[in-house]
């Protein structure tokens, strides 16, 4: 099955594969091309969807057989927090306790960005819920079909493991800023984590606007809304960035700097 090695052929030894479209902690995107190939493929049979905004593509403790790629538009990952954390108001942590329903955003995904990876790693159940953001177009591929055609291909396969590393170690080096870092550091940390993501708008003088909310950013770094408020506008008074309804612009270089 000679499907894929077309476009790992070129890259040498030493070249590591494109990565692109980072979500909030990992980066979830294969090199472009090799994504469309498998999903081309007649041999993965590949289902391609067109959602409409605000749909779940996948949600969790549904069964855990089919990985996803993204052709347009954005999709947000969010794990269920419900009974796996109690309320750490003192820390201004988050603010749901055990027994309730609540969700904690994990991934800003767009373009070319795969997800639920739990079949690839052979879980039973998907663990986090994937809602479109906006109209988006999305492949779904059964995860059998896709290890199958993965196997028939070393260097397509060792270009899908590099990513999945790659994917691990940022989300090992998020969750020691989780356990470490005080409320400022993580969102001065996610916001320039998030620039790299579909959220933002890049302009020419070097500025990025976020379009996120801030209870958005507080799930994604584990504090409280109004902490998020809070760090937000003590960063505002010091001009380092503004912010609007919905909005948050600043220069990654000036965020970097307080690091």
């Amino acid at each position: 099955m000679k499907i894929l090695s077309h476009h790992i052929s070129g890259q040498s030894g030493n070249e590591k594969p494109l990565r692109s479209g980072q979500g909030l902690a990992t980066s979830q995107a294969l090199n472009p091309g090799l994504a469309q190939s498998i999903v081309a493929s007649p041999a993965v049979n590949a289902k391609r969807r067109a959602f409409h905004d605000g749909e779940t593509i996948v949600d969790t403790h549904e069964p855990a057989d089919e990985v996803f790629l993204i052709h347009r538009g954005q999709v947000r990952l969010y794990h269920d927090i419900s009974h796996t954390e109690q309320a750490r108001p003192e820390q201004g942590l988050a603010d749901t306790p055990t027994g309730l329903r609540g969700e904690r955003l994990v991934s800003i995904l767009g373009p070319d960005d795969w997800f639920g990876f739990a079949a690839v790693a052979g879980k039973p159940q998907a663990e986090l819920r994937a809602v479109t953001h906006g109209p988006a177009v999305v492949s779904s591929i059964d995860v059998n079909r896709l290890l199958a055609a993965l196997a028939d291909e070393p260097a397509a396969l060792l270009a899908f493991t590099r990513d999945l590393a790659a994917k691990l170690e940022d989300a090992c080096t998020e969750a020691t800023s989780l356990m470490f870092d005080d409320c400022h550091r993580r969102l001065v940390r996610k916001l320039l984590t998030l620039s790299k993501t579909s959220a933002a708008t890049a302009f020419s003088d070097g500025t990025i606007e976020l379009r996120v909310t801030h209870h958005q950013i507080a799930q994604a770094i584990g504090v409280a809304r109004e902490s998020v408020s809070l760090c937000l506008g003590e960063l505002r008074t010091r001009n380092v960035l503004t912010t609007g309804r919905n909005r948050v612009t600043f220069a990654p270089s000036d965020l970097a700097a307080l690091l």
